[in-house]
């Protein structure tokens, strides 16, 4: 059973602390919409879109964290990985992205982990980098998990960054805890705005290996983190926290 009062009591914070901040806002000058649209609906607009900006990544990470707490041995946030990186797995990671990229292999997990693992048994031609901060920390047993919180539309130019980044991420996994553990790392998305086709926004599942679990989106994310069912069970803790606040945000509207 999830932590849904604790959950509840984190958005109701988060949407009432913003309702507070918008409590004087006006709309910014817009000479051409608001003669067409109304000064209303794009006040509307305005609140509910920062609203939104202030929710961001980091409320589903706190999420995430209570979430994770009783399916993982270790939860931690924003955790700082070792900044050591062999050169020999900063080239092998460049030589897997070039092959993705130029389309000459598919995504495989166990094969990429692999050569990583291999590439960190010696770092004496180690180079260091700068401090990694991982949003989703996880363990169990021997088990490491290093998640990267995105958010839900990434540019096209994007994805090939974000594949090198959690490749790296397990890079120095390795080099950090050492191959007697077993190392993953992964881009999550909190959920799939396609729904309910699956997520293959400019053919991500070429890039990553999405079986290997190397993209979690959505359902899959909050399954992964907080056990099987959570998803639908994390959907009613926001909805009830949603009946508290919308009484809230409709009169913060109807004072405008």
């Amino acid at each position: 059973m999830l932590p849904a009062r604790e959950i509840e009591e984190l958005l109701c914070q988060v949407i009432e602390s913003k309702i507070r901040s918008l409590d004087q806002t006006k709309v910014s000058y817009k000479p051409f919409y608001t003669p067409l649209l109304g000064t209303g609906t794009l006040l509307t607009h305005q609140i509910v879109q920062s609203i939104l900006t202030t929710f961001g990544m980091s409320v589903f990470e706190k999420v995430a964290c209570l979430v994770a707490r009783d399916n993982f041995d270790e939860v931690i946030s924003q955790f700082k990985l070792n900044k050591t990186l062999s050169k020999r797995a900063s080239d092998k990671v460049s030589n897997m992205i070039d092959d993705l990229r130029n389309k000459r292999v598919a995504p495989s997990a166990v094969d990429e982990y692999k050569v990583l693992r291999n590439s960190t048994m010696s770092l004496s031609d180690s180079i260091e980098r700068d401090t990694v901060m991982v949003d989703l920390f996880l363990r169990r047993g021997r088990d490491l998990y290093l998640i990267d919180l995105k958010t839900v539309k990434p540019n096209k130019s994007g994805i090939l960054d974000y594949k090198r980044q959690i490749l790296e991420w397990a890079a120095q996994g390795f080099a950090q805890f050492g191959t007697k553990y077993n190392i993953q790392s992964a881009v999550a998305m909190p959920y799939n705005p396609f729904h309910p086709e699956p997520y293959l926004r400019f053919n991500i599942d070429k890039i990553f290996d999405i079986d290997g679990g190397q993209l979690l989106v959505g359902e899959e994310f909050w399954n992964f983190v907080a056990g099987a069912d959570a998803f639908e069970e994390l959907v009613a803790i926001f909805e009830r926290a949603g009946s508290k606040v919308r009484p809230k945000l409709q009169e913060l509207f109807d004072h405008r």
